[in-house]
This record gives C-alpha cells, structure tokens and sequence, in this order.
C-alpha cells in the first residue's frame, strides 16, 4: 500500500502527463482548424417549434420556452436533430404546456412504441398491486404459471420479472420469439439458466409472463384491463395492442399510441399517478417503479429506466484556498474552475493542468493531500426517469421540472435492422433535453 506522499506523487506524474496531452491536443485542434468555417444553415421549418395547424383541448395548451423557462436555443437545436434522426413525432411538455410539438409534415396517428410497452405493462402490475390482486412484487410466478411450482423457477417473483433479474434463457434479440405462434407457451417452457436476483440482464421472454399473469389476475386480458384503468379515464381512444396467433397480447412490445397519448401517460407519472382529478395508480407505486432497486443497477426501476445526473467533481473556493495555505502559490489561476461540474477526476485535472505552467503543476502536487483535494464529491442523484424502445421511441419524465418528452419514429417497411435503429434510435435526445434546463 502506497503511503499518501508516494499516491501524491503518483498523481502528480499523472497530472503533468495527462495535461500534456490536453495541451498537445488542444494545440492540434487548433491547428487543423479551418480559417472561418461556414455557420450551420438552419431552415425556417428547422426551427419551428410547433407544427402548423395544431389544435389544442384542455388536456394539452400551447406554450412558449421563455415562458416556462427553458431555452428556445437548445429546443431549437433539438428539433433540428431530430428531423435529421429522422423523427415521426416529438413533443417537449412542461406544467402541462406544450413548447415543442413537431411532426415534420407527417401522419398524427398511433406509432408502435415497441420495449416502451414494457414499462406501459409494469403500470398494470402496479394497479393490481393496488388493488390488492397481486399480494406482493415478491409474489412467486408459480401462482398463476402452477409448473413453476418446483426446481429453479420456483424461486422467481414479479420483482425478478420487473427488474429484469428472472434467470430466465432469453435471446439478446426478440427474433425467435417473434417466430412463435403463442409465445406465452413458449416462454412459460424456458429454463431458468442464471439464480434468480443476482444478475441485471434484459429480458424480453421473461417480460412476456406479465401476459398472462395480467390477465389471471385480472380477469381479462391486459390490453382490456388497461384500456378500462388506465387508457380510458386518461381520455384516450384511439390506440391498437398486438396480439400473437393464439391471442395473447405482448407485453414486451406491441402498443401503438399517438405522441399526445403517451405523452398524457407521462404527465400521470409525472403527478405521481394523479390525473384530471382522478388517482389512476398510488403514489407510492408509481415513486417506486420510477427510482432505482439497487445500487448495483442504479439505472434501473421496475421496467423503467433511470436518469441520474453525477457523480461529480466540483472544485470549491475552500478548498482551493486550503491548498494556498499549504504554499500553492498558484491557486487564483484554478479560479476559472470554481463551480464547474467534473464528470471524474480525469477530466477536472486534465482542465486544471491546461492551465497552469510545469512549476505550478509540480507545485499543486506538492500542496495536495489524500484529505485535501481542490474538489469535493457530489453524489450521483436521480433527476429523471424515463421508457425507451427499438427505433428510438422515448417517455422521458422529469418530475422536479414538470418535464415530459415523447419521441417516435416508425418502423420503415422492410428496414426494420440494427442498422435503422443505430442510425434513427436518437441516443442523445436525454443530453439535448437537460441542455435546455
């Protein structure tokens, strides 16, 4: 073990190395900069936030950016990349107003909202939950699949299925399942290859168990049963759910709604289950599935996905002037990167090096300490949740902003491939999102 001199000094290596690089690449980039390179040529259409000729109802108003305080810039680059993504619907709501509502010329009509179905099934779970139809997210699967009973499977719950930690054999894709007339039989046959509870692997066949689970307990089929609990009181109607050949309704993927649809969807999570005055599902429920089961899977709820922001590393005046007191006579030149946000320590030295001289690094070494750092640690926080599918279909909410974004884009026919999902699945949509905060 190195005593804390010896780690300093290692850092210090580190630090001068690692800034020299910053220096070389910056210095680079300079270099092979052009002389005036030509601005980005953004359309009138490219900017507009709000498709021509919408029509609004008490549901959804039109609003402004400046008036909810988001920037009009960052939304304006959002819908830009979008329809350079290729985008069928996108809508950004905040308090319940609409500031971006866009779909570049094509059909408002329902989309298929592929894996965001599987989040979209977890709610019918937490109203069965609710309504005490489930006993408990630890309940066994055998109590609606009997041949469960024994062996392996007998150890699997609703909590496994929802967090995505049955054990249950599946495929990295979803395409032998597709193949099977009832996929429910097909699945409910798998083995169970990994202990049940220990390890986070998405799972398309598991997720199907909800089907019939849903519909034991229930007493009807999940489309039906949410289409009463949950579609209806929330005002929508024009929706289709997919069914295999022996008629049981997907649950993995399979539900078309139109953007405004999910987005009421979001705006329900968004109020904790509450919507028009009505409690469509218990608050604590839904605060459950939206927040992570563990810290080993911090990026996951039950059949949602968390958005966390950190952790990160901020330099602070305190410390910054602690390290004066311990003779770092450099330390006002640190002063730029007061308040800045580090994603990890890599990137706060490689900053703090850039600008400061061989000397002065040497010297910073020399004043730091294992208890004395220019920075101090943020913890990693939750600031989202969100549901996600093939192609790019997104539910992003934010609750603490009163944020909910929806984006679809369809399956093309006949191109449905891991290469339209790399080239239209949006990735950075959440990035564009929080840039406008």
């Amino acid at each position: 073990m190195q005593a804390p001199r010896e780690r300093a000094r290692g850092l210090g290596h580190q630090l001068c190395s690692v800034a020299a690089v910053a220096l070389l690449y910056v210095l680079g980039a300079c270099a092979a900069a052009p002389a005036s390179a030509p601005a980005p040529v953004r359309t009138a259409e490219s900017v507009d936030l709000l498709e021509p000729g919408l029509s609004f109802d008490r549901h959804f108003v039109a609003g402004t950016p400046e008036a909810v305080g988001l920037s009009r810039a960052a939304l304006e680059r959002l819908v830009a990349d979008a329809r350079a993504a290729d985008t069928d619907a996108l809508l950004v709501v905040k308090n319940g107003k609409i500031v971006v509502e866009r779909y570049f010329g094509r059909p408002q009509a329902p989309i298929e909202i592929m894996s965001v179905n599987k989040s979209i099934s977890c709610l019918a779970i937490l109203r069965l939950l609710t309504d005490g139809k489930i006993d408990s997210l630890d309940a066994p699967l055998s109590t609606w699949y009997p041949e469960w009973g024994t062996g392996a499977k007998a150890a699997v719950t609703v909590r496994h299925v929802l967090t995505h930690t049955s054990g249950l054999e599946h495929d990295k894709m979803a395409d032998e399942l597709a193949k099977q007339d009832d996929r429910l039989e097909y699945v409910r046959g798998k083995p169970i290859t990994v202990a049940p509870g220990h390890v986070f692997s998405y799972n398309n066949e598991a997720v199907q168990l909800l089907s019939g689970i849903v519909r034991a307990a229930a007493g009807k089929p999940i489309d039906a049963y949410l289409g009463e609990v949950l579609f209806k009181p929330l005002g929508i109607d024009t929706w289709t759910w997919e069914h295999d050949k022996a008629g049981n309704a997907m649950t993995y993927y399979g539900l078309a709604l139109t953007a405004r649809d999910l987005a009421k969807i979001g705006v329900m999570l968004l109020q904790r289950g509450a919507y028009d005055g009505k409690t469509i599902l218990s608050a604590e429920w839904v605060a459950r599935a939206t927040s992570a089961q563990s810290e080993a899977v911090p990026y996951h709820g039950l059949l949602f996905w968390i958005r966390n922001r950190g952790p990160h590393f901020i330099q602070t005046v305190e410390r910054v002037a602690a390290l004066e007191r311990r003779g770092f006579g450099a330390a006002s030149k640190l002063a730029p990167l007061t308040g800045q946000r580090f994603g990890n320590q890599v990137s706060y030295w490689l900053a703090a090096g850039s600008i400061l001289g061989d000397d002065e690094r040497a010297a910073l070494v020399s004043a730091l300490g294992d208890d004395n750092m220019p920075f101090v640690v943020q913890p990693r926080r939750q600031i989202g949740f969100y549901a996600n599918g093939w192609l790019g279909q997104y539910l992003l909410v934010y609750p603490e902003l009163g944020i909910v974004v929806v984006r679809q884009h369809r399956a093309p026919p006949g191109r449905n491939t891991e290469e339209e999902n790399t080239a239209h699945g949006f990735k950075q949509l959440p990035d564009l999102i929080e840039a406008s905060w």
